[in-house]
Order: C-alpha cells, then structure tokens, then sequence
C-alpha cells in the first residue's frame, strides 16, 4: 500500500519492490529472480487476528463488479485484511484497528477510484476462553429458568 507507484529499470538486492500485473500468476507473496539457487521470501506470518469489522455495500449497483475487483485488490495488498460476502449484499471489510480500517478504506477510495460506499459504523468481534479451571462454581439461569449452565 504505498503511496504512489513508480517505474524502475531495476531493484538491486535487499530491496523490497511492488510488482503490477502479476496478481494472475503471484497470490500474496513471491520470490522473482533469475537465479535457480535463490531461495524465497517466506511470507509473513500475522499473529493478530482482525477483529474490527465494518460492512459496505456499494451505493450503485452498476459499478458492483469495479468494486469487488477493487476490493479483491486491496485484500491481497494486504494480508490483515480479510473480505468476505454476506448474503445481504453486503461486504464485510475486517482489520486490526479502527484506524488500520479508516486508511484501508481511503486508500481503497482514492487510490483505486473505488465507487462511493456506505459504510456502517465500526464493529468490534469480541470472543473469550477459558484457559484454566476454577474453584468456584458458575451458575448461570436465563429468565425462562428453561436452560442451566454450570461452570467449573
């Protein structure tokens, strides 16, 4: 996701390039080289997970197909953004933060002249474990008295 590309007659080693064009052939990450002994770029592993989600649907329904393509760019240009399609027709744009979303989506509106989307508000997924047992024993009754939980 930088800022502007630029054409470079060539990227001498320990340099990071961006390739246009290849996205048919390269899914995320790729070693290009000429050399047969070269070893790869091992790509990036992400220890966080996404968890702000916010939904977009696009506001003209003629130009759909300009913004999945887009969409579809801006999740391999970057691997902490996963997309998917909710049956209401609308997609959910995930990231690490707020503001990882607020750049994610003006990049996607600026630099890909992506069509006007509506946007919903920021929502946090929010998920808990329990990783050791306890002492003390939970109860849990719901209003109806129908269904018990207990804890341990």
């Amino acid at each position: 996701m930088g800022r502007y590309t630029e054409e470079v007659e060539n990227v001498s080693c320990s340099n990071i390039c961006g390739l246009v064009c290849f996205d048919r052939f390269i899914v995320k990450t790729g070693s290009i080289t000429p050399f047969a002994g070269a070893h790869s770029i091992r790509q990036m592993k992400v220890s966080v997970s996404p968890f702000v989600h916010v939904a977009s649907k696009c506001q003209n329904s003629a130009n759909l197909p300009n913004v999945v393509e887009e969409l579809k760019r801006l999740t391999k240009g970057n691997p902490m953004v996963p997309i998917t399609k909710e049956e209401t027709g609308e997609h959910i744009v995930a990231g690490s933060g707020e503001l990882h979303l607020q750049i994610c989506l003006k990049h996607l509106k600026e630099d890909h002249a992506c069509s006007p989307l509506k946007k919903t508000d920021p929502v946090v997924s929010h998920g808990e474990t329990v990783t050791d047992n306890s002492n003390i024993l939970g109860l849990s009754k719901p209003p109806n008295k129908q269904l018990t939980d207990k804890a341990s």
